[in-house]
């Protein structure tokens, strides 16, 4: 199902840079400035009373699963179709999530390895949480624009650039293996269990499974081996980072303990982290993240589970309760680091951090991670005390949001449809004080939060699943919602900050556009204009993603002309934005330029077509313009008292008699008559006169 969108930017925040900070440096001995506030990001105050209020959601609210469908069916002794059936109509949401907008993405073209346009059919719905349901009503739309941390396309098999996809497919030759199309990270899925799950050079085994287990693959989406143990079947999906794999336990008769053997590199370890995750390390540097998994019964209730590490394998173990509702999906994830070494995360320009006091700190990379996993990290407990009202935020706003503010005191006219946070994590650390509390949510700049936020406090305890949370525009105005924030908050005087961490993996984020650009009255040149370049004056302003180029076109034509316009060199993104107003006038301007030698001497109508970042139905507009051309040369004619004279032959010289008049183009053909009425017809190769006769440099190819 499409996303409910006009015009979109996607901003998959999946922040790929840390800062050096361990997590004891948020005790230690030397205290950062910190970034000040940011404007338009909710105040204290705004916060509070958005807590106290009804719209804000726990994070601790259930999974989107349906229960009914697990009462309806059987659970024991199912074969593959009725295990499948089982685990599609309690889970399905859940099991449609993990290639996130890489199982559908389409792009129509691209603008950088980290943004391209996208038909809005090609994004799929938000799924595998509670309140994911939730619609913003938001008119249907043509094409949105997606950006990007993650890279868009890669290189392919045959090495050339291509969309990352993430669909599957069975290689041919391969048994039944099947691998994504294109993925950021290796993944073979066996065509029998028996030979094991390829990870980014990592081999994961499912002890005790049957070695002949062969997958369904379920709408190129996942792959899904049944009765692996009893009662238990097997999910394996591809992630834009790795692979997620996820077990159905059915019944509570089927085991509680499943065991991943891990075939690591040469030389590497598998170790525990001290959040209840693993990590691959190799060359004393993680390859691999494996957080701590989650457990989510038919009625979309957390189920405790615990993850160890026993030499090169994995044990997770789930603890049902009596009132647990079966099947429990298990997951967990494995997460590949090594493809992000090379350099990734330019979304981070769409984020900015600020402060209200140096104790709460917003930090690129996880503080409590000695890895510096990256994302998006709020940590209290720097030295010094926090006030009631302390808050820390990264935020971000729609593209040109500041400079729009700062120049014509009014925001862009686009809007944040929608957010995505994923892995999102709170750990206090062992403190379990309410406060401070984390919020995350969009905004409405004029009042603080958008209705639909989420909130988790310390009394809750921790939140260490790697969780998703969603979040569409409620607004009852959507047009004022402009951004997006994570904040920690304490409503307590602490004389030394606790230490809290809350942290967001990454983002995906929506952005609507709904202008078109606007012409003022185009300005022809002066006169008449020939040559290879002449200019158009022009004014054009978008306050939606703002101006991206015009071009220029004979009126009538299909097509604009090549290399005529005005191309202003941006691409609408929050790393990119495209102007507001774009003017000739104004100093440095680019020229919108067309050649006149390319034209009919005459007065020729011309189109001017202004573009936005979408550059499509509803994003153009169009101006008329007429320009004078004269491309014609004029003709020699050469007059004077020789009407009478007889013409000269071939051999004849031409006689250097006066003339009352002439005019002439070089290499034009040319009549002269000299003083006795003769006639010399020929090619002027260099017209000169001298003392008002023909010169020797006047030359007649032939003459009589």
């Amino acid at each position: 199902m499409p996303r409910i969108a006009l015009a979109v930017i996607v901003l998959i925040a999946v922040i790929c840079a840390g800062i050096g900070l361990g997590a004891g440096s948020a005790v230690g001995d030397e205290t950062p400035s910190a970034p000040q506030p940011s404007p338009g990001v909710p105040t204290a105050q705004q916060t509070r009373e958005a807590l106290e209020s009804s719209s804000v959601q726990s994070l601790e609210q259930g999974a989107e699963t349906d229960p009914q469908v697990a009462e309806e069916l059987p659970h024991r002794d199912l074969g593959r179709e009725e295990a499948l059936e089982l685990a599609e109509g309690v889970f399905g949401a859940e099991l449609e999530g993990p290639g996130g907008i890489y199982d559908e993405l389409e792009p129509t073209r691209f603008l950088s390895d980290y943004a391209a346009v996208v038909p809005d059919s090609g994004l799929p719905e938000p799924a595998g949480q509670a309140g994911a349901e939730a619609q913003s009503n938001l008119p249907p739309g043509q094409s949105v624009l997606v950006e990007s941390t993650l890279p868009l396309r890669t290189e392919d098999a045959e090495g050339e650039e291509a969309p990352v996809d993430l669909s599957l497919e069975s290689q041919e030759g391969s048994g039944g293996e099947l691998q994504p199309r294109n993925p950021l990270t290796e993944l073979a899925i066996p065509g029998r269990l028996g030979e094991g799950i390829s990870v980014g050079g990592v081999g994961i085994e499912l002890a005790g499974a049957a070695q002949e287990t062969a997958p369904t693959d379920v709408e190129e989406s996942y792959a899904f081996y049944p009765n692996v143990a009893e009662n238990t079947d097997l999910v394996v999906a591809p992630t834009a980072t790795g692979a997620e794999t996820m077990t159905d336990v059915r019944s509570a008769e089927a085991p509680q303990t499943t065991t991943y053997r891990l075939s690591l590199p040469s030389g590497a370890t598998l170790e525990s982290g001290p959040d209840g995750s693993a990590e691959v390390v190799q060359g004393g540097r993680r390859t691999m993240l494996i957080p701590p998994p989650s457990a989510t019964d038919a009625a979309g209730n957390k189920v405790p589970v615990d993850m160890e590490v026993e030499g090169d394998a994995l044990k997770v173990a789930i603890s049902p309760a009596a009132s647990t509702e079966f099947p429990v999906m298990v997951d967990p994830n494995y997460i590949v680091e090594s493809w992000c070494w090379s350099g990734c995360g330019a979304g981070r320009f769409g984020w900015s951090p600020s402060s209200t006091n140096a104790s709460y700190q917003p930090v690129w990379g996880a503080q409590w991670d000695p890895a510096h996993y990256a994302g998006l990290d709020l940590t209290a407990g720097y030295p010094g005390p926090a006030y009631s009202g302390t808050h820390a935020d990264w935020a971000y706003w729609v593209p040109r949001y500041s400079q729009d503010m700062t120049k014509y005191a009014t925001p862009p006219t686009t809007y944040v449809a929608y957010w995505m946070a994923e892995g999102v994590l709170f750990l206090p650390f062992g403190n379990y004080s309410n406060y401070p509390v984390m919020v995350v949510g969009l905004i409405e700049p004029a009042t603080g939060w958008a209705p639909g936020d989420w909130s988790h406090y310390g009394g809750q305890g921790e939140k260490a699943d790697w969780g998703n949370v969603y979040l569409p525009n409620l607004s009852s105005n959507p047009m004022a919602v402009k951004g997006a924030d994570e904040d920690l908050v304490t409503y307590e005087y602490e004389a030394q900050a606790k230490y809290r961490d809350t942290f967001v993996a990454g983002s995906t984020i929506e952005v609507v556009d709904v202008d078109a650009p606007r012409l003022e009255p185009l300005q022809a040149p002066g006169g008449w204009v020939t040559g290879a370049s002449a200019s158009i004056g022009y004014g054009f302003e978008d306050t939606g993603l703002g101006v991206r180029s015009a071009g220029v076109k004979r009126a009538g034509e299909a097509s604009l002309h090549p290399g005529w316009g005005a191309d202003f060199a941006c691409s609408g993104t929050t790393a990119s934005p495209c102007p507001r107003v774009v003017k000739s006038s104004e100093t440095g301007a680019r020229a919108l330029s067309f050649v006149p030698s390319e034209l009919p001497t005459g007065k020729d109508p011309l189109e001017v077509t202004v573009e936005d970042p979408l550059r499509e139905a509803g994003h153009t507009a169009t101006g008329k313009v007429t320009v004078k051309v004269d491309n014609t040369p004029p003709e020699l004619s050469l007059s004077g008292p020789l009407a009478e004279r007889e013409p000269a032959t071939a051999q004849s010289p031409l006689p250097h008699d006066p003339v009352a008049a002439y005019s002439f183009d070089e290499g034009q053909g040319a009549v002269a008559h000299d003083s006795s009425g003769h006639g010399h017809e020929g090619t002027v190769e260099n017209a000169q006169w001298t003392s008002g006769r023909f010169g020797e440099s006047l030359k007649f190819a032939e003459a009589w």
